[in-house]
Formats: structure tokens, sequence, C-alpha cells
């Protein structure tokens, strides 16, 4: 493989669409914005609140009224709570509607789950450590896990080819562990 041939791009704007092209993430998906969902007798929306008198945030509250989005929640009835991106969503849309037209193929690795958890997943980091939200404001890391089963669906919407759909630890031991053990 000759180096020259390779393209890196800032942003989803490839100039040569006459050519497959390979598309890959780390950790990207994770970082799209979330709503979050929990179910009591009804679904409440959890959402940050700032108060001006005491200048900070908490987390209130809000029940669902909206209708579609009551009717994306029926698929999380048995867990009880949900995370919903919808920018993600939307992106993923246009990276499969790329792959289809031109073709290609779409790598990603990131934290996630196949079956939506009962837990909520939205998480920060900083210095490599669990911190609260509302510590660190501007300088930690917020992530959500990614809801494979949603990205699946939407690339089948497109008749994509999902070729393999593996957790990190078992892509790990298919592609590497025993190579790594004839080498030791």
């Amino acid at each position: 493989m000759n180096s020259q041939n390779i393209t890196w791009r800032e942003e989803f704007n490839i100039s040569n669409k006459n050519i497959p092209s390979i598309i890959y993430s780390n950790e990207f998906f994770d970082c799209f914005p979330v709503q979050q969902f929990q179910k009591k007798e009804k679904w409440y929306e959890k959402r940050v609140k700032y108060n001006e008198e005491r200048q900070n945030f908490t987390l209130v509250s809000k029940q669902v009224e909206d209708k579609t989005i009551l009717k994306a929640l029926e698929k999380f009835e048995q867990v009880k709570v949900a995370e919903i991106s919808r920018s993600r969503d939307e992106y993923f849309k246009l990276v499969c509607a790329f792959i289809k037209k031109y073709k290609g193929v779409f790598i990603t690795i990131d934290y996630g789950y196949k079956n939506p958890p009962n837990h909520l997943s939205l998480q920060t980091i900083y210095q490599h450590r669990k911190t609260h939200l509302f510590e660190n404001i501007g300088n930690q890391d917020i992530t959500a896990h990614v809801n494979f089963d949603e990205l699946i669906s939407i690339a089948n919407k497109y008749n994509l080819k999902i070729e393999k759909f593996f957790s990190q630890k078992d892509f790990l031991i298919s592609y590497f562990y025993t190579e790594r053990i004839w080498h030791i």
C-alpha cells in the first residue's frame, strides 16, 4: 500500500466520489448529545436546570407529552430507561447514504450496547476518573454509550450489509488474542 494514496479529511466532504471509501471512527458516536428518559407511571425526561440565584445546575424531571418521543420510547418499555440521540442518528444517516451511493465500508469502535440496558449510561470523565456531571464544567469529557441496535436499524434502512458486529472483547479475542498466543 502506498501511503500517498491515503487521504485524511477534517470534514465529511469527499471530493473524489468515484472510488469506494473506507470510513473509520473510534469513540466518535459516544460524544453526541442524548436525551435521557425514565419511566415511572409515565415517561419523564431528565433535564439540566440553571438556578440564577444560587448560580448552580440541578437535574429536574419533566413529563414527556410529545407524541413522537412517546412513540420512540415504546421500545424501551421493558427496561424503563432510554437515551435517545437524534443528532447521532442524523449523522449516521449521512454516513449510510454516502456508503450506499458511492460504495465503501464503514468501521466504528465505540462504547455501547446492542440490547438496551436498564440504566442510563451518561458519564463524565476528568483526568481518567469518573466525575459528577456538574464538576469541572467545560473541562471534562461527557459521553453516553451508543445504541448499536439503532445504528444497525438505520444501516438496514439503507440496505447496507452488516458484515460483523462485535463487542470490543470479542473483537480482540477473535482477531488478536490467538495471534498473540502464537507469537509468544
